[in-house]
């Protein structure tokens, strides 16, 4: 991405995961209004999801192989990913917190200049308490509002 400036900039998000485990596959998108920006080399996307428990604010913070997902609100968590590495962080809810590993497969950014949009993909083995939950395939696309 060639988007240099550290202006924030609106962006229309849409987030879409999908939780395999064994036999079982759930889908779930979001889609709501966010912004990015640019900090040193690392881009970032700042969104707000709502339910019926109330908001969770997210931060993804990327950087060519690596990015980090903080959440906080309703659900907290920290989440990093690193391409072929297994890396530790923590999902704290009402029943406490708990220590999760992700196994990072693939991890990318594409832009589209012309389009003024972007697509996250991030393919991924998700550990609560050293237990599999499944595997996570996540698209996460934004496009800028005028």
């Amino acid at each position: 991405m060639t988007m240099q400036n550290t202006d924030k900039q609106d962006v229309k998000v849409k987030l879409n995961t999908k939780i395999s485990n064994g036999d079982e596959t759930d889908t779930y998108e979001i889609v709501t209004s966010g912004t990015t920006f640019t900090k040193g080399n690392a881009l970032y996307l700042q969104y707000t999801e709502e339910d019926d428990n109330g908001k969770t604010y997210t931060t993804l913070k990327f950087k060519e192989a690596d990015a980090l997902l903080m959440r906080s609100g309703v659900v907290k968590m920290r989440q990093v990913f690193s391409l072929s590495e297994v890396t530790n962080g923590h999902y704290e809810s009402i029943y406490g917190t708990m220590a999760t590993q992700t196994r990072t497969k693939l991890i990318s950014h594409l832009w589209d200049e012309k389009k003024r949009e972007g697509k996250f993909l991030f393919d991924y083995e998700l550990f609560m308490q050293g237990n599999l939950l499944g595997q996570y395939e996540m698209v996460i696309t934004y496009k800028e509002v005028t």
